[in-house]
Parts: structure tokens; sequence; C-alpha cells
């Protein structure tokens, strides 16, 4: 089942407003194409939250809570994504609620950009994810890639996957011009 911003937004308030209810303090940041839709609302669907959170069965179980309510399958918010989350945190990430002893967090554009850069699946949707924050950080080179990269993964860590950030940059210099082009 795709969702998109709006959606999600809503399932996230309720999930918030459930963690709230039964007392639950902790923290839930959001990564993959929740985090995309955040930053950039019109450009993308998502079948599920990609995040991290703790403590892990108290909010999997309010999750699960909203999941029913919204008739969404139960591991709408799941924590799949563990097993790629870059060695250093993010260090700007984008807070979305903060209060109660409950915090939900977004993935920083430059820490999404790195792992979307150093993602294994390369597909078209995480080229023009890449792409769009390529674009929306300002970046010129993908270069800019490789120094976000060494920052949240370590010296050393691209090796083959530069040439996936080229690509990146190619798509987000053709992204540009197509958005020019329908100006005209």
């Amino acid at each position: 089942m795709e969702m998109n911003r709006t959606q999600i937004m809503e399932l996230l308030d309720d999930l918030i407003e459930e963690c709230l209810g039964r007392g639950i303090t902790g923290t839930i940041a959001i990564y993959g194409g929740t985090a995309m839709a955040y930053h950039s609302p019109g450009l993308r669907t998502t079948q599920d939250v990609d995040s991290m959170f703790r403590p892990y069965e108290t909010i999997r179980d309010a999750a699960q809570c909203v999941a029913q309510c919204h008739q969404v399958p139960a591991d709408w918010l799941n924590m799949q994504i563990h097993d790629i989350m870059p060695p250093v945190a993010d260090d700007d990430p984008q807070v979305y609620f903060d209060r109660d002893g409950l915090r939900v967090t977004f993935a920083s554009k430059p820490y999404l950009l790195a792992m979307k850069a150093m993602s294994d699946r390369r597909s078209q949707k995480d080229l023009d994810d890449a792409a769009e924050l390529f674009n929306l950080l300002g970046l010129d080179s993908w270069m800019g890639i490789d120094e976000l990269v060494h920052r949240y993964y370590g010296r050393g860590s691209a090796g083959a996957q530069e040439l996936f950030f080229e690509d990146i940059e190619d798509r987000a210099l053709e992204m540009r011009r197509e958005a020019s082009s329908g100006r005209q």
C-alpha cells in the first residue's frame, strides 16, 4: 500500500498521540522514503516508515494499535533500516516533535543523501531521491556526495560507490534541466 505525505504524517501524529496517551517516553528517528516525503512533499510515496525507535516493544505496540485504526499493515513503522545505518549519527536531524519525553525526528538532508548514495539497491526511485537531495542541498559536483559519505561512513568507505555518485550528479543535472525547460 503506497502512502503519500499526508497519510504518513497522519499516522505519525496518531502514533505520537498514542504514545503520549500510554505515557511512553523514547525516540523515533525516521529515514528513507518517509524522510524524503518530509523534505520534498510532492516528490514521492512510500509503503512503510523506515525508522529506529526506542523503547522497541512499547512503541511497536503503539504503532500496531495505530495500524489497526487506519487499516494499514502492522509493520508500517519498522526498523528494517537498522543494518544499513551509518556508523556516525546524524548531527542535525529535523525535530518534528519533542515533548513529554517523546522525541520524533526526520533524518537531515545531508544524512539522507549519504544513506541513499551508499544504498546497494540503486533503484530508479533511490537515484531520483538522491538527485533531489543533491539539488536541495545546492551541490554542484559528486565530490559533495563523497564528502557527506566520508562524514557519516568514514574515510575510504565509498570505493566503487563513487560511480553511483556520478550517476546521482548526472540525474540531478538532468532534473534541473527538466525543471528549467518546464518553466519556459
